[in-house]
């Protein structure tokens, strides 16, 4: 028996979604079930962070990996059951007023590629 089964029902969830994604579903809201959509969101998580990695992994020759992926959530959770007492935010950052992919900040690239 696992010591944490949330991680069984997160590799579940993941294989899951990277199924569908691999037969062409590119909506986070239809790449998880409405259970799947509740169990991320009791850990933190929602369909579009899970996506990302899904597609990242699919888009980038299998990075990042799913153990990446698992321990990266893992630590999201803890800060969220921990830190937040399992509340989730009520704020939400809007993309477009993060900067763009391309800029720089005294010659660091905000988001490097490649």
């Amino acid at each position: 028996m696992s010591d944490y089964p949330w991680a069984d029902t997160f590799r579940n969830a993941y294989n899951s979604a990277t199924s569908k994604y691999q037969q062409g579903v590119r909506s986070p809201a239809e790449l998880f079930t409405e259970a799947e959509h509740a169990f991320l969101g009791s850990i933190g998580a929602n369909a579009q962070e899970i996506f990302d990695f899904v597609d990242d992994h699919a888009e980038w020759d299998g990075e990042p990996s799913y153990d990446t992926t698992l321990l990266i959530t893992a630590a999201r959770r803890d800060y969220f059951m921990v830190e937040m007492g399992s509340v989730p935010s009520e704020s939400v950052v809007d993309v477009s007023l993060l900067p763009s992919k391309t800029a720089e900040f005294d010659g660091i690239v905000w988001l490097p590629t490649g």
